[in-house]
C-alpha cells in the first residue's frame, strides 16, 4: 500500500521503555478498577436507591480498589521475567503501563500474539489473531479479506461481538494547538504569579504609608485633582486587566474541551467507552457547570480547566474591580455631614482594600495550582491527534478507513439517549488518525445503570423562545433599573457599599451571551448545509476554538454576517464589564463627564444586546436538525451512509488545509437532507448534492417509502399525506 504523505509527522519516540507482557489480571474480575480517568467513570456513574446505599457502595468500592491495586503492584514486582526491552526497530512511546492495567485487561492470547509479532502496529483479537489494518477501508463489508489477516486462529465474520486490542507500544501522535503547548501554559502560570506579586506590592505601598502620610495610592479633595492617568488606573485598568486575563485562559479551556474526547480514544490498548469519548461534549455547557460535568466522567484535566476558566473569567474581574476603594467611603462621608462636619475640603485617599486583596491572591493561587496540574498531565500524555480535527471533515476523515460506521445503523433520527444505548456495547479507539472498533463488552459487563444522556431538545435552549426570552427580559429590566441606581442618591449607596454586585451582573450577562454565541458557532456549518448546495469549505469550517475577537474577521471573510455581529456583541459585553465597574455619579468618585459617558455607553450596549437577541431569535429559532450536533457520535450518525465519504479517502493523516484543498479540487457541493445511502436505502444526513430532498423537523419521509436491499421507491401522494 502506498504511504500517503502528510504535513503532520508522527513525533519521534522517546527511549524504549520496559513493557509488561502480563498486562492485567483477568478482565472479568477487575473491570472498572484502575485509573480513575478510565473505567472508573462507569462505576462512579452507577446509581443506587438511597443515600446510605450509595455511601456504603462507595466505601466498599474504595476498599476493593485498594486491595486490587496492591495485588496488581505486587504481581508486577514478582514477575520480572515478564518484562523485556523493545527491539530498536520498534517505535515505542513513553506510555504509562497503568493505563493498560486491571480496568481494561488484554486477554492472554492477545498478549502472546503481541509478543510473537514483537508489538507490531496491528490489531489483535482475544483469540490471538493478528490483522493488518492498512488494507481496511470503511466502504467494505468487514470480512476476512478486508482485514488483511496475518495470522488465522479463529473467525472474524461476526464483528459485532469481536474484540480488537492494540499494542501498548504503538506510536501515538501528539499534535497540540499552541494554547495547549507547554511554553504557553508556563507563560500563563508566570503571568499569574506576577499578578499575585503586583497585587501584594500595591497593598504593601498603600497600607504602609510608602507614598503619602495617611496611606493610600493617590489623594484628592475633588475628583478633578486626579490626573487622567491616575483616574484610569483607579477606575478602568484593574477591570481591563481582569477581562484580558480571562480571555487568555478562555482559548485554552476551549481547546481542552475539544481535545479531551480524542485523548480518551487514543490511550490504552482497548479503547474508550463511547460515554466518555464519542458521546461527550462540553462546549454548550454553561461555564460554571463545566467542572461538575467533567468530574462525572473523572476527566480531571477538563474539570481543572473549567475551574480556572470560571475563576479567571468571573472571580478575578470582580475582585480587581473593587480592589481600590475610596477612604473614607461614601457612607462614612454622609455620616460626617449629618454630624455637622464640613466635608467640602475633606481629603480622600485611594487605598487597596485588604479583604479583596487576600481574596484575589487566594483565587490566583488556586489558578496556579490547577494550571500546574494541567501542565503536568499534558506533558505525561499524548493527544492522539495528527493534526487539527476541524469541522465535519475532521470527523469524516477519521471514520472513512474503518468499519466503525456500521455501529451507527438506523441512527439517522436518533436522540442522544438512543445513540448512547447503541454504542455502549463496546469500546472505541483512535489509531493512526482513524477511529476503530475495539473491545466488545459482554452483556454482564455493560453498565446499564450508569449515566445515560437524556434526549435533549434538538434545538439549543438559548436559540428558543423559552431560553432567550427570559434573558432579554432581564436585559430590559437592567435598562429600566440602571438610571435609578446611578442617579438616585439612596440607590447609589449600593454602588458604594457593594460595588461587586454591578460587575457581577455584567459577568453573568457575559457568561449567558457566550453560551448563545457558542451554540451559534457549533450550528453554523450545519445551518449552511441545511440551506443546501453549500461549498466544500463548510465541511472544514470550525468556529468552536477560534480566538475571541478573531472570530469576527473569520466570520466576515466567510460571509456569515449574523455570526460576526453576535461575536462583536460579545466584545461589547466585555467592554460593558469595564463600564459598569466604573459607574458612580452620586458618590463624588467620578467627574460629571466620565460618569455621563460611562452611563451612555452602558445603555447603548444594553440596547444592542436586546435587539441582537431578538434578531437571533427571529433568524435561528427554527429547529432544523433531529438532534444537537456537538458530539462526535452525532456527526458520525449523520454521515454513516453518506457517499461523500469517498471524498475523504486517505485524508486521515492530512492537515485541515490539505483536506480543504482536496475537497476544493473534487468540486462537489454538499447539503443536509434525505439521500440514497451506500446501502441503497433512504437516509437522513450530510451528503454531496444532489440530495433527494431537504429535511423538515417532525417529518420522517421514510415512512412513505418502501425500502428493500439496494432499492427504494416513492409512494404516490407522499407529499400530500405527510
Amino acid at each position: 500500500m502506498v504511504k500517503r504523505e502528510s504535513s503532520y509527522d508522527i513525533p519521534a519516540a522517546p527511549p524504549p521503555p520496559k513493557v509488561p507482557l502480563d498486562f492485567a489480571e483477568p478482565y472479568e474480575r477487575n473491570r472498572g478498577m484502575g485509573d480513575p480517568e478510565r473505567g472508573g467513570s462507569q462505576r462512579a456513574m452507577r446509581r443506587s436507591g438511597s443515600l446510605a446505599h450509595r455511601l456504603g457502595s462507595r466505601i466498599m468500592g474504595s476498599v476493593r480498589r485498594s486491595r486490587t491495586s496492591a495485588r496488581w503492584r505486587s504481581s508486577r514486582i514478582e514477575q520480572d521475567e515478564d518484562y523485556r526491552e523493545l527491539d530498536e526497530r520498534e517505535e515505542a512511546i513513553g506510555f504509562d503501563v497503568s493505563t493498560f492495567g486491571p480496568e481494561f485487561a488484554v486477554p492472554s492470547e492477545a498478549r502472546k500474539a503481541m509478543e510473537e509479532h514483537q508489538f507490531e502496529d496491528m490489531a489483535y483479537t482475544g483469540t490471538g489473531e493478528v490483522y493488518d489494518l492498512s488494507n481496511l477501508t470503511g466502504f467494505d463489508t468487514p470480512t476476512t479479506e478486508n482485514f488483511g489477516r496475518v495470522q488465522r486462529q479463529g473467525t472474524i465474520e461476526n464483528t459485532s461481538s469481536q474484540s480488537f486490542y492494540f499494542s501498548p507500544g504503538r506510536v501515538i501522535p501528539n499534535w497540540k494547538p499552541i494554547v495547549l503547548q507547554t511554553w504557553y501554559l508556563i507563560g500563563f502560570i508566570i503571568l499569574t504569579i506576577a499578578m499575585i506579586a503586583a497585587v501584594e506590592y500595591l497593598y504593601y505601598v498603600s497600607d504602609r504609608h510608602k507614598i503619602r502620610e495617611g496611606g493610600g495610592l493617590f489623594a484628592y479633595v475633588i475628583i478633578d485633582d486626579l490626573s487622567v492617568l491616575q483616574f484610569a488606573i483607579w477606575k478602568y485598568v484593574p477591570t481591563v486587566v481582569g477581562v484580558l486575563y480571562g480571555i487568555l485562559w478562555k482559548v485554552t479551556d476551549e481547546e481542552l474541551k475539544r481535545s479531551e474526547p480524542y485523548y480518551q480514544l487514543s490511550k490504552g490498548s482497548t479503547g474508550a467507552l463511547a460515554a466518555e469519548s464519542l458521546n461527550i461534549e462540553y462546549h454548550t455547557v454553561w461555564s460554571p457547570m463545566v467542572p461538575y460535568a467533567a468530574l462525572k466522567y473523572r476527566q480531571f484535566v477538563v474539570a481543572a480547566g473549567g475551574f480556572i476558566n470560571f475563576l479567571a473569567s468571573s472571580a478575578v474581574p470582580i475582585f480587581l474591580s473593587v480592589l481600590i476603594r475610596v477612604d473614607p467611603s461614601q457612607k462614612e462621608r454622609q455620616k460626617m455631614a449629618k454630624d455637622g462636619k464640613d466635608i467640602s475640603h475633606l481629603t480622600k485617599r485611594l487605598v487597596v482594600d485588604s479583604l479583596w486583596t487576600r481574596l484575589l491572591e487566594v483565587t490566583l493561587a488556586a489558578i496556579v495550582i490547577c494550571a500546574i496540574y494541567i501542565v503536568w498531565k499534558l506533558t505525561h500524555r499524548r493527544s492522539g491527534l495528527l493534526g487539527d480535527p476541524s469541522g465535519i471533515a475532521g470527523v469524516a476523515a477519521m471514520a472513512n478507513k474503518s468499519h466503525i460506521l456500521m455501529d451507527f445503523a438506523d441512527l439517522d433520527l436518533a436522540s442522544e439517549e438512543v445513540i448512547h444505548k447503541q454504542l455502549n456495547k463496546r469500546t472505541y479507539i483512535l489509531h493512526k488518525g482513524a477511529l476503530w472498533q475495539a473491545q466488545a463488552l459482554k452483556k454482564d459487563e455493560i453498565d446499564m445503570n450508569g449515566y445515560i444522556p437524556k434526549a435533549q431538545n434538538p434545538h439549543p435552549l438559548l436559540l428558543r423562545t423559552e431560553g432567550v426570552g427570559p434573558f432579554l427580559a432581564f436585559i430590559f429590566s437592567m435598562l429600566v433599573v440602571l438610571p435609578f441606581v446611578v442617579y438616585n442618591n439612596t440607590a447609589n449607596v449600593v454602588i458604594d457599599k457593594a460595588p461587586w454586585v454591578i460587575t457581577g451582573i455584567s459577568i453573568l450577562i457575559k457568561s449567558i451571551w457566550e453560551l448563545l454565541e457558542k451554540e451559534m458557532r457549533i450550528l453554523e456549518p450545519f445551518w449552511l448545509l441545511y440551506k443546501r448546495h453549500a461549498d466544500s469549505s463548510v465541511l472544514t469550517l470550525d468556529y468552536t476554538a477560534t480566538i475571541p475577537g478573531f472570530i469576527i474577521f473569520k466570520a466576515l471573510s466567510n460571509g456569515h454576517l449574523l455570526l460576526a455581529w453576535v461575536t462583536f456583541v460579545t466584545v461589547l459585553i466585555e467592554i460593558l464589564t469595564v463600564v459598569l465597574g466604573s459607574l458612580d455619579a452620586q458618590g463624588g468618585e467620578e467627574s460629571n463627564l466620565s460618569s455621563l459617558l460611562s452611563f451612555i455607553l452602558a445603555i447603548i450596549i444594553f440596547v444592542i444586546v436586546l435587539f441582537t437577541g431578538a434578531i437571533v431569535l427571529k433568524k435561528r429559532r427554527r429547529t432544523f436538525l433531529p438532534r444537537q450536533p456537538g458530539t462526535i457520535s452525532s456527526v458520525l450518525a449523520f454521515i454513516h451512509q453518506s457517499k461523500m465519504l469517498t471524498d475523504f479517502d486517505g485524508t486521515e493523516q492530512q492537515s485541515t488545509a490539505e483536506r480543504k484543498e482536496k475537497l476544493r479540487g473534487i468540486g462537489n457541493r454538499y447539503g443536509f437532507g434525505w439521500f440514497v445511502g451506500r446501502d441503497g436505502n433512504r437516509h437522513l444526513g450530510i451528503d454531496k448534492e444532489p440530495l433527494l430532498e431537504g429535511f423538515k423537523f417532525g417529518r420522517d419521509t421514510k415512512m412513505a417509502v418502501v425500502e428493500g436491499p439496494g432499492e427504494w421507491e416513492h409512494l404516490e401522494g407522499r407529499r400530500g399525506t405527510l
